[in-house]
């Protein structure tokens, strides 16, 4: 069951007015996800959860001392509202006093919320069932079967509202004792796709976008077929520093590293790579870098963990560092706060959230690779990990999809090989770029790099 706006905010009112703390606040999340996986050409698994949650948090004065606790509940009507208010409450009563208690969020505090550039929820798309999942899988499917040598695997999903991964329920509406209202109901379809053939070559793709119609599977099973047959018999490279073209895929896992630096928190207590250089140009003059939720490519939350509104944020103007994202309790910042703080109770920073990261270049990835002459072609960045937070510098290793470009086309595949580069150093090296895509909560394009840093040979080939 998945619930329109009306619907969700009449329940965190019903239990606003049923608790008796001094502050609380009220979250309702959950929806609708159903998927279907796929492996060796054939479907081997239907998934379809429907779960809410109604998460209440309340800070009660007892004796002087402020304590806080929350409790959740898969009851929506007025007695489960009533019992897990009286949890919340007995988990207070054994909870520390905050001595620091700086209160809920206010309104009056933060910009009103800006509307998003598209509307993200889709009637269609939440009302797709079983069969249409499984017509789309096929296209993935029957061509691979016909070929013989190939096998498809992968998934395709459909969310309406806000379940993820694991059963996280995550916000579709949230309220609180000083008038924070706020509602998103996204639809979301995402699919991933791997083609190998019986030599073990393998060809990935992935789509992600809020309407169902914005997928063509044919096209993009066709991709990974070609892919998976360009991949077969790999030839050994040389590890070291070479002009390589990420594919958005590849970008998009780099730059989810490189967002937790444009903390404000991060920045003043010297975690972040960006200390010392707020106002000093990082990345290349062609990049543009913003936290945008609510823009039209991605319809993303468009407020953080506790109601405030994400106001968009410049983070790198032509290569210059502009602005950070701040939480409320970041010092005493509460009237520049920017939307993109953490549900509550939490130490963690602000984070910015919808990346939309332009470098000036234009046409698809297709037209990226074939005006390239010669680079490392990578389509997936696999098993990715911090080495040092303060550097921004990743280590990780090619995977499904690495290629040597000659004359703007696919010649041969490449041996996997493991990279360890600094995710600024990959933005200031930029030498061509395409027009973005979505990838997952980002919208990034495929980038043309120089520099880029190989150390040696994979155990995956």
């Amino acid at each position: 069951m998945t619930l329109d706006r009306d619907r969700a905010l009449a329940i965190v009112d019903a239990a606003l007015e049923a608790s008796d703390a001094d502050e609380t606040e009220v979250i309702v999340g959950g929806g609708r996800m159903a998927l279907t996986r796929f492996a060796a050409n054939h479907v081997h698994q239907h998934v379809d959860e429907d779960r809410l949650v109604v998460r209440v948090r309340g800070a009660w004065t007892v004796g002087g001392d402020t304590r806080v606790a929350a409790a959740s509940t898969e009851r929506l009507d007025a007695d489960g509202l009533r019992e897990v208010i009286d949890r919340a409450r007995s988990l207070a009563a054994h909870a520390d006093p905050i001595d620091d208690w700086r209160g809920m969020a206010v309104p009056e505090f933060f910009a009103s919320s800006r509307p998003p550039d598209g509307e993200p929820w889709d009637a269609t798309t939440a009302d797709t069932g079983p069969a249409w999942r499984v017509n789309e899988v096929a296209r993935c499917i029957l061509p691979c079967r016909r070929a013989g040598d190939l096998t498809a695997s992968g998934l395709l999903r459909i969310t309406d509202g806000t379940l993820g991964d694991y059963g996280d329920p995550g916000i579709v509406a949230i309220g609180n004792t000083h008038g924070i209202r706020q509602h998103h109901r996204p639809t979301t379809v995402d699919m991933m796709c791997t083609v190998t053939t019986d030599s073990g070559a393998s060809g990935w793709v992935t789509a992600w976008a809020n309407r169902r119609s914005a997928i063509d599977m044919d096209a993009l099973a066709q991709r990974a077929i070609e892919r998976a047959r360009a991949a077969e018999s790999p030839r050994t490279v040389d590890a070291g520093s070479a002009r390589v073209l990420l594919e958005p895929p590849a970008v998009a896992a780099l730059l989810g590293f490189a967002l937790p630096g444009f903390s404000r928190r991060a920045v003043e207590e010297q975690r972040s790579p960006l200390t010392g250089h707020v106002g000093e140009r990082i990345a290349s003059e062609r990049v543009q870098l913003t936290a945008n939720p609510g823009h039209r490519a991605l319809l993303i939350r468009p407020f953080d963990g506790e109601g405030v509104p994400s106001r968009p944020l410049s983070l790198l103007q032509d290569g210059v560092v502009g602005d950070l994202a701040i939480a409320r309790g970041d010092e005493d910042l509460d009237w520049t706060v920017s939307g993109y703080g953490p549900r509550q109770p939490s130490g963690a920073d602000a984070v910015p959230t919808g990346a939309v990261l332009d470098a000036g270049g234009h046409g698809t990835v297709d037209d990226l690779v074939a005006r390239t002459p010669s680079a490392r072609l990578i389509a997936r960045l696999w098993y990715n990990r911090l080495v040092d937070g303060r550097a921004a510098r990743v280590t990780g290793m090619t995977r499904d999809g690495f290629y040597q470009l000659v004359d703007g086309r696919i010649d041969h595949a490449l041996v996997n090989l493991r990279y360890n580069v600094r995710v600024f150093d990959v933005l200031n090296a930029i030498v061509d770029a395409s027009e973005p895509v979505r990838v997952g909560s980002m919208y990034v394009p495929a980038l043309v790099v120089d520099g880029f840093q190989f150390t040696g040979a994979t155990v995956h080939q």
